[in-house]
């Protein structure tokens, strides 16, 4: 079987409209580490079903390391999608009325428990640092909405 982003099959993005995902945050994490070691999937999207959980992480690196890694992380927190829909990466992450970062990729380390939605921020904050709470509303725009 062929991964057609990795395979080079894909070389734009066939979405033409997707809807926001909308979720709640049901955790708020305050953990940050500089030698995490995700490692983002070759797949550019994935589908965020409703009444999944998933982790959301956020990175100051621009692009994985020489061996494809993202080492520093500040994890924000656990959100429960409650709207499910597509995500690709690019997209832009919302928790309440922050704009948390753009969508890096996503890390499977954890699945099928849960995926680690990564976002790319120009400064890594937790959910503490960011003063979010249990019950907040989590956004992720398409990209066409944006545009």
């Amino acid at each position: 079987m062929v991964e057609p982003y990795g395979a080079g099959l894909v070389t734009k993005s066939p979405y033409v409209a997707r809807r926001p995902v909308e979720g709640e945050l049901v955790a708020v994490l305050d953990l940050a580490l500089e030698n995490r070691g995700l490692k983002p999937i070759i797949p550019r999207s994935r589908a965020l079903t409703t009444r999944s959980i998933h982790e959301v992480a956020i990175t100051d690196q621009e692009r994985t390391d020489e061996k494809g890694l993202i080492d520093r992380v500040s994890y924000v927190g656990f959100v429960e999608i409650s709207r499910g829909g597509v995500v690709v990466v690019d997209d832009l992450v919302k928790i309440s009325n922050l704009d948390i970062g753009v969508l890096l990729g996503f890390d499977e380390t954890h699945f099928p428990n849960h995926m680690t939605l990564i976002v790319r921020a120009g400064e890594r904050k937790t959910g503490k640092q960011l003063g979010v709470g249990v019950g907040d509303r989590f956004l992720v725009l398409a990209r066409e909405h944006l545009e």
